[in-house]
């Protein structure tokens, strides 16, 4: 039997609390500055680039927890930078001066490809040597010799910003704009197809494999199983919660950035996140991450955080006036019912969601009762989250074994 322990307000109000260590430190900041870095990459296997709008800062980094710095020799901001894997080349999109910029040294030197006549740059994806793809108002460049930039045919279905742009591989790639469509191709970028939208959401897209990506944005985080067909939103925003930046390492362990410090994780691909503990309050725009556990993030006031132990957090009360409440599921393993068993008030909104293995939601129903029971006669054998949520705040996620 599986039992959850969950603390309760006397005066009703239902919560998991959760007090965490403080799980980043900061390794970079400077107080007195009214400008950000936004995004973060890697351009060998020591060296990570910080960039902004206005700056840019590279670090050489061992990966164990030491850093030396260094400043960029250049006068360009980037507002997303793209490295192609294994090399030291890169390019970067400057944002105040509207430059294509391209390196060749990872990141010590840079030099000016193109300044096209637009209002905006906002993104840059290099596939490989011969297909790089900028992405600005309106427009989105394309090169096939890594040098030489033309408008890609794509830039006549939208007038639009392109938000992000992120390859999975050489064929498959995909475009969120702001104007919040989702566009694919299966080509190598020679054509774009609208595939969705999520309307009041466009920011970050970040993708782990051909079908299965997430969009970060102002409403939350939005998970896909079936290349960008459609959508399920995997988190929802709270209060000043707008998500900038988004970065998984593998298939499972994923950090998404937002506002005033606020940093969620995930080990499950995407089906529950957590909150991590930042130790900062500035606006944060990009992560990277380096393990399944570790990660760097960047933001307002040239800030830099780093953290070796994501989801390293102690389970406390916040008030000593509290009573406890558990919830259990049995039988578990389960063969055609299972009852899921509440000991706390019956509030509104409070229900069990139960997702397989790939993220879909397989049975949502209310809790109305002390006692419900769930048929899952007819699932496939596996194993299953069940996540209990009331008015949209998770209170328990566990797992359910069907035979």
């Amino acid at each position: 039997m599986i039992r959850t322990k969950l603390f309760f307000f006397l005066l009703g109000y239902v919560l998991l609390f959760q007090s965490n260590a403080q799980q980043w430190s900061i390794v970079f900041q400077n107080l007195n500055s009214t400008q950000r870095f936004e995004t973060i990459d890697a351009a060998s296997h020591d060296t990570l680039l910080f960039s902004g709008p206005f700056a840019a800062t590279g670090i050489n980094y061992n990966r164990a927890a030491t850093a030396d710095w260094y400043t960029v020799p250049t006068a360009w901001g980037f507002r997303k930078m793209s490295f192609i894997p294994g090399t030291k080349t890169g390019y970067g999109a400057a944002a105040v001066d509207k430059g294509l910029m391209k390196t060749v040294d990872g990141g010590k030197t840079w030099s000016l490809l193109s300044r096209p006549s637009v209002t905006a740059m906002n993104s840059v994806f290099a596939v490989n040597e011969n297909n790089v793809f900028f992405g600005g108002s309106g427009e989105v460049w394309r090169s096939v010799n890594g040098t030489t930039f033309t408008v890609a045919p794509v830039s006549q279905d939208f007038v639009a910003l392109a938000d992000d742009i992120f390859f999975v591989n050489q064929n498959t790639g995909y475009m969120i704009t702001s104007d919040f469509d989702i566009r694919k191709t299966t080509n190598g970028g020679n054509t774009w197809t609208v595939v969705s939208s999520i309307v009041n959401i466009s920011k970050r897209i970040f993708f782990t494999s051909e079908t299965v990506g997430y969009i970060a944005g102002s409403g939350g985080i939005y998970k896909t199983t079936d290349g960008a067909q459609s959508w399920l939103k995997v988190y929802t925003a709270k209060n000043i919660e707008f998500f900038r930046g988004i970065s998984f390492f593998d298939a499972d362990n994923g950090v998404a950035v937002s506002d005033a410090g606020k940093i969620i994780y995930t080990h499950d691909a995407g089906i529950s996140w957590s909150h991590s503990n930042s130790g900062t309050t500035v606006d944060l725009y990009g992560v990277y991450m380096l393990s399944a556990t570790s990660a760097l993030a960047c933001g307002d006031k040239f800030t830099v955080i780093q953290s070796n132990n994501i989801d390293q957090t102690v389970v406390t009360a916040l008030n000593e006036n509290t009573a406890d409440a558990f919830i259990s599921i049995y039988p578990n393993p389960v063969q055609e019912k299972c009852i899921i068993n509440y000991s706390g008030v019956i509030k509104d909104q409070l229900k069990a969601d139960i997702y397989n293995s790939i993220g879909e939601k397989i049975i949502s129903i209310a809790l109305t009762e002390k006692q419900t029971a769930i048929d899952v006669e007819g699932l496939l054998s596996g194993v299953y989250n069940c996540i209990i949520t009331e008015q949209g705040n998770i209170l328990a996620n566990e797992k359910i074994v069907i035979l």
